[in-house]
């Protein structure tokens, strides 16, 4: 049996992260039931590529683990192939014509593209979304230290994923921290605040810009509504008749942008307006994810002492300046003989590099953390000693002014 390990559930579907909903959709409709089970472990640092999805294959001596969508899809199709996995009823459609291949990995590529930093820009960059809906949900599902660390890492990433779009206007949060920022920037910095003009509030600044907001908004949500739409046509899925990997990967995009029930619904709105694929989406989301209690699966156990611990001192590492650092390293300088190798051999040498230096820094905390607690644990003892220093005013030294000063009465 493989067990499949995703992020948790939100927002009535089996999971908060778009390639988890997807690769249970492919997994459901796909293999057997008998075959896998979903195991909700909230947890990238189970697989070695700090990533979920991820698969863990049945190999008992040395099980694999398969991490992301793409690479889940292609084992799927592979196992399928060679009949070592059992299909379903109606199972996916792996068989697929040449121009029928391209058309997939032409939208998929589409799908991450457009899609997902639409959904950056709802779920996390908004910070209404943000604040009431999304971060409460992941504190909810992630277990204690990454409650704390991981949603704002998630937002980081997701603002600058979707900073292309040119939406930013949607984070108030940070438009404030450029509005004080800017006040307390050159003269007017040296005004008393009592004595500053008044200023536009931030949400006065925001409604302001509304209207230039919102043709944007427009704009970019049609260009990723209507060629999915246009494509799919008045077919039953995006390429014929029979559901393939690209309709398992739309389907988790758009039952995510299908959520109404957020602060600020502009993508759901946007979702209303193309019919055929607002009906095409209601109708296969409940379907496959109305399910969901169905799925097989198996709840993760409580975690021991040892895994908190070593959850902590990874989350130390993950928020230490020497990993921050590398990361935008990485981003912001790819070196060109990276560019050269396959996408799946950059993948791998970047969680790598990555790990490899989590690794270090770990050791480092580790060390510090064991060598504080060994010198306590000897201080109780009574092994050692601690002297600390003494911290006394020194008197300052008494002026005596000789002869003249007894005449004048001074001591």
């Amino acid at each position: 049996m493989i067990e499949l390990h995703i992020y948790g559930p939100a927002f009535g579907l089996p999971s908060i992260d778009t390639g988890c909903l997807a690769a249970v959709a492919l997994l459901q409709q796909s293999v057997s039931p008998e075959e896998w089970v979903l195991v909700p472990s909230n947890d990238p640092t189970i697989s070695p590529f700090d990533e979920l999805p991820a698969l863990k294959t049945s190999d008992k001596t040395s099980p694999t683990w398969i991490a992301g969508f793409r690479s889940i899809a292609s084992y799927i199709t592979n196992e399928i192939a060679a009949s070592k996995l059992s299909g379903t009823d109606k199972p996916v459609s792996f068989d697929l014509s040449d121009q029928q291949n391209a058309d997939s990995e032409a939208y998929l590529s589409f799908l991450e593209s457009r899609g997902l930093p639409l959904l950056d820009l709802s779920l996390y960059v908004s910070s209404d979304n943000y604040t009431t809906i999304t971060r409460s949900t992941l504190s909810h599902i992630l277990p204690w230290p990454q409650s704390w660390t991981i949603p704002q890492r998630l937002r980081d990433v997701a603002r600058k994923r979707s900073e292309h779009l040119g939406l930013s206007g949607l984070d108030v949060d940070a438009t404030r921290e450029k509005e004080l920022k800017k006040e307390n920037e050159g003269l007017s910095g040296a005004i008393p605040k009592s004595l500053r003009l008044p200023k536009k509030s931030v949400t006065s600044l925001l409604g302001s810009s509304a209207e230039q907001t919102r043709f944007r908004l427009e704009a970019v949500t049609a260009d990723f509504f209507e060629p999915l739409e246009e494509l799919l046509g008045d077919k039953n899925y995006f390429l014929g008749d029979e559901m393939t990997v690209l309709d398992c990967f739309a389907l988790a995009v758009l039952s995510q942008m299908s959520n109404g029930d957020l602060p600020q619904p502009w993508l759901s709105e946007a979702l209303e307006k193309h019919t055929n694929l607002r009906r095409w989406t209601a109708e296969n989301k409940d379907r496959v994810f109305g399910i969901a209690s169905q799925i097989p699966r198996r709840e993760v156990g409580e975690r021991s002492w040892l895994k908190v611990v070593q959850d902590v001192i990874n989350s130390i590492a993950e928020s230490s300046p020497i990993s921050m650092a590398g990361s935008v390293t990485r981003h912001s300088r790819p070196d060109s003989k990276e560019s050269s190798l396959s996408k799946f051999e950059r993948k791998h040498a970047f969680h790598l590099q990555k790990r490899n230096q989590q690794n270090t820094i770990r050791k480092m905390v580790t060390a510090c953390v064991s060598s504080a607690g060994l010198v306590g644990v000897m201080a109780y003892l009574g092994i050692l000693t601690l002297r600390w220093p003494t911290l006394s005013r020194s008197q300052p030294a008494r002026q005596t002014f000789g002869e003249a000063g007894s005449f004048l009465g001074l001591r």
